[in-house]
């Protein structure tokens, strides 16, 4: 990967060689999106933290293979299956779910806050109050029904949202559905 925050460039500039990290919080858990909820889930366990502010997008980055013959989309970020097709002028495959996963955050329930997921589909389904994420707020608004409480999270995913196939694929895996 190569990161286009300015302090993730200056930190690996510093290094003077390729630098390799682990996600910044425990599997399966929301992603951090600003240092509080990093220090959240790995308070105690780590060495040092540099505080760069909040993400800039909010959801994991897109990652393609390029082993086979067709590119293959192993987890959809904030560039589109069909702007990859687009730059690379030819089809882009997404794996069957049936498939072994291919890239972190494509096994089981991830992505996920302690209380369960509801996706509303109708707007006349809602009970409730309810969150309806961007890419930027997704995992913030996860972390603050968990600091809430809250015993269910309902989201409600409009036509417009439905079409973010990267927060899509989020609000399936934190709602524990197969993608």
């Amino acid at each position: 990967r190569l990161p286009s925050h300015a302090t993730a460039k200056r930190l690996i500039e510093g290094v003077g060689e390729p630098l390799v990290a682990p996600s910044a919080n425990l599997s399966g858990r929301p992603s951090p999106t600003r240092l509080e909820d990093v220090l959240e889930d790995l308070n105690g366990k780590i060495k040092y933290e540099i505080d760069g502010g909040e993400c800039d997008v909010g959801i994991e980055s897109t990652v393609i293979s390029l082993f086979h013959p067709t590119p293959t989309l192993l987890r959809p970020g904030i560039i589109t299956k069909g702007e990859l097709e687009e730059a690379l002028k030819q089809k882009v495959d997404f794996p069957a779910a049936s498939r072994p996963p291919l890239s972190p955050g494509m096994k089981y329930r991830h992505y996920a806050p302690k209380a369960p997921i509801k996706l509303v589909f109708r707007e006349e389904e809602l009970q409730g109050p309810f969150i309806q994420p961007t890419s930027h707020s997704f995992y913030a608004e996860l972390r603050n029904a968990d600091r809430l409480g809250s015993t269910e999270i309902q989201i409600y995913c409009d036509a417009t949202l439905q079409k973010n196939e990267g927060l899509m694929n989020r609000l399936l895996r934190a709602a524990g559905q197969i993608v």
